[in-house]
């Protein structure tokens, strides 16, 4: 079932997609990453302007697929 989000009705969630179906999808297991580089740093840092900190997008950079 798709529907959407209560945070962002702009964003459509797939309730019936698995572990197994998002373990192959770079989105996912980027979005996994971001997490938990942010649960392990207390957060993520940002610029005056609302941008992510040069740190973070570098290692994102280097990181993601």
């Amino acid at each position: 079932m798709i529907r959407p989000s209560r945070i962002a009705p702009f964003i459509m969630l797939n309730e019936s997609l698995g572990a197994s179906d998002l373990s192959g999808s770079p989105m996912c297991i980027n979005a996994m990453k971001v997490l938990g580089r942010a649960s392990e740093d207390g957060g993520i840092t940002l610029t005056k302007s609302g941008a992510f900190n040069r740190k973070f997008v570098t290692w994102a950079a280097e990181d993601f697929r």
